[in-house]
């Protein structure tokens, strides 16, 4: 997720993971650095896809963050 965000050390950004069985929530947080708007999102699917929804979820929050989030 942070590596497709492409944020640098003073991009607020949140990710969190948790482990239901075999199944993994990944939820993801961005903030404009001034913290006047957030951007939420979340995935889940297996274990073994937990790349891939880190990808994807970071490409989501980028896409809505549009410009002036602070990304890369």
């Amino acid at each position: 997720m942070l590596a497709a965000l492409d944020g640098s050390c003073r991009t607020p950004i949140a990710g969190l993971a948790e482990l239901d069985g075999d199944v993994m929530v990944l939820e993801g947080l961005l903030l404009k650095p001034d913290g006047s708007a957030e951007i939420r999102a979340q995935s889940a699917g297996g274990i073994g896809d937990a790349e891939r929804l880190g990808t994807e979820l970071g490409g989501e929050l980028r896409r809505r963050a549009g410009t002036g989030f602070g990304l890369g």
